[in-house]
């Protein structure tokens, strides 16, 4: 029991050193002899006795409107720092978007050029098959299957698609069996 008397005294003695501790506090803060920490005007009872805005002077409303400022002036200036980086980011990827898009364009228009002389080139050779055709239709079936085992397959083959299928197909019985069977296969496989 003694114990406890002594736990009970120790107690109610550290929460009245506390009580003295916090009325010599907010009596200070009243008399504005120390300043109050940023939280204690927001409490309605504490802002009361401190005097708040009604008690300030002219020069400290204009210092803590000057300290809001300033903090809002730095957060405004590091969005404004991160937002030019993402600018100079989204520059750096539209210049090589650019770059790109300008690349593909020549190589498509290689391509298309390319298409072109291609197309150019095989109308120009079907052209010369043509004319070719004309002559070997106008030969004897034996002549004209002479000469055209002695070409190379793919003129052999272009020559005999201009030539009307009955004067091919003579030409061909006439032309060595192997030459006229590789022809046939190689026409098999690229006439559609």
């Amino acid at each position: 029991m003694a114990n406890l008397k002594t736990i009970f005294k120790s107690l109610l003695f550290i929460v009245l050193a506390a009580f003295l501790a916090a009325a010599c506090y907010v009596l200070l803060v009243k008399f504005h002899v120390i300043t109050p920490p940023a939280f204690m005007p927001a409490v309605p009872y504490i802002q009361e006795s401190t005097g708040s805005e009604k008690n300030m002077t002219e020069l400290q409303k204009v210092k803590r409107e000057n300290d809001k400022l300033k903090r809002k002036l730095v957060a405004q200036e590091s969005e404004i720092e991160l937002l030019k980086n993402d600018i100079k980011t989204i520059e750096t990827k539209h210049l090589a978007a650019q770059k790109a898009d300008e690349e593909y364009k020549n190589e498509i228009s290689e391509l298309n050029e390319q298409l072109h002389d291609s197309r150019q080139s095989k109308t120009d050779q079907e052209g010369a098959y043509k004319d070719i055709a004309k002559y070997f239709a106008s030969m004897k079936t034996k002549d004209g299957a002479e000469l055209l085992a002695r070409l190379d397959e793919n003129d052999a083959i272009g020559i005999l698609e201009h030539i009307d299928t009955d004067t091919a197909a003579e030409i061909l019985q006439k032309m060595p069996k192997e030459k006229a069977l590789a022809l046939t296969r190689k026409m098999l496989v690229t006439t559609p």
